[in-house]
């Protein structure tokens, strides 16, 4: 069999329709593949259009593996494609991740990285995956079996606070679009190969310089890496990633307007948080999806002690992996104390 039928009998997952899922998909589609997976939670919205371009003002609050899917069946109408209307979880991961002979991990958040990582590595499948930050991406392919994978590169997970996500670091449309070429054609290159091997490759786009580097079995990225799929389901990459689910008001940065605080206090409840990025919405009313979070990567919820706000916290983490969230430690009370008053303006 040529190479070229294997590309196009091939089962293939891309996990995020973002920057780098929407080139990577027409890449692929173009390439023949048969059978697309597309995973997905996420809704378009108006700053997805600058560097998104399967999506337009028309698609804004509409679900984006559904406009993803009308794009290739109207282009591409050999392929069988699948749309999962969720955010891969420790839930539906490996159920997902099993059906796909290759899975492209195009998501933008470092505890998706490492879970949909862990879960190739234990499930056995090659790995393709990209990063964007600034004017500079990373592509990865991973397909050497007994390797960790992500944790060859990064064993522990970095610091998530020093990189920034593409909204905040602006990423320009003409990077992900080269990034996600590049993802594709370590795929089609994976077809010529004879050995299986790990590599990383670091692009900057003002310099046009590109450096590739041999990935080799990093011992502590196997210490940390899940053995068992037990071990997986039982893993906390939030955690890992962002650490603790408290946070203290001094390690807020309240200068940045792209936060959201939300105050999950009854409405009756004083003082009021004189604060910007305050929203104030109970938890039956988050439950009732009163709230749009998908502009809002990082989420501080308040109460006002932090008991409550930390139950919010881990039901938000739950059902939105890809977001920083953090419950605010001793809460409103804190924000009124003497160390914070000046601070705060309150």
């Amino acid at each position: 069999m040529g190479n070229q039928q294997k590309i196009e009998d091939s089962k293939v997952l891309i996990v995020g329709m973002g920057g780098l899922g929407c080139p990577v998909l027409q890449q692929l589609c173009l390439l023949g593949v048969s059978k697309i997976g597309l995973v997905d939670g996420d809704i378009v919205s108006q700053s997805n259009l600058s560097r998104q371009f399967l999506f337009s003002i028309r698609d804004i609050g509409l679900v984006k593996v559904d406009i993803a899917k009308k794009y290739v069946d109207n282009q591409f109408k050999h392929i069988e494609l699948t749309v999962y209307n969720e955010f891969l979880t420790l839930d539906n991961a490996i159920g997902i991740i099993e059906a796909y002979d290759f899975i492209f991990d195009c998501t933008d958040n470092f505890p998706s990285r490492y879970m949909i990582s862990d879960a190739c590595v234990l499930l056995k499948k090659p790995l393709f995956m990209g990063a964007v930050n600034g004017l500079e991406g990373q592509v990865f392919q991973f397909s050497k079996l007994g390797s960790c994978y992500y944790r060859d590169v990064f064993p522990t997970p970095p610091n998530s606070r020093d990189i920034l996500t593409c909204n905040q670091s602006n990423v320009p449309q003409e990077l992900t679009i080269k990034i996600g070429a590049m993802i594709v054609s370590n795929f089609i290159k994976h077809f010529d190969s004879i050995n299986e091997y790990n590599s990383f490759i670091n692009y900057h786009l003002e310099k046009n310089e590109m450096y590739k580097f041999d990935v080799f079995t990093n011992p502590i990225g196997y210490e940390n890496t899940p053995k068992t799929i037990d071990q997986f389901l039982k893993s906390n990459y939030q955690v890992q990633c962002f650490g603790s689910t408290a946070i203290t008001w001094q390690e807020i940065d309240l200068n940045n307007s792209n936060i959201l605080i939300l105050d999950v206090r009854e409405k009756h409840e004083v003082p009021d948080l004189n604060i910007d990025q305050v929203f104030r919405l109970t938890f039956d009313e988050i439950q009732n999806g009163d709230i749009d979070f998908s502009n809002h990567n990082e989420i501080y919820t308040v109460c006002n002690i932090g008991n409550r706000s930390l139950l919010v916290a881990h039901y938000l983490r739950s059902i939105f992996p890809n977001k920083m969230v953090f419950s605010i430690l001793g809460g409103v009370n804190d924000a009124f104390s003497p160390l914070n008053l000046k601070q705060h303006g309150s």
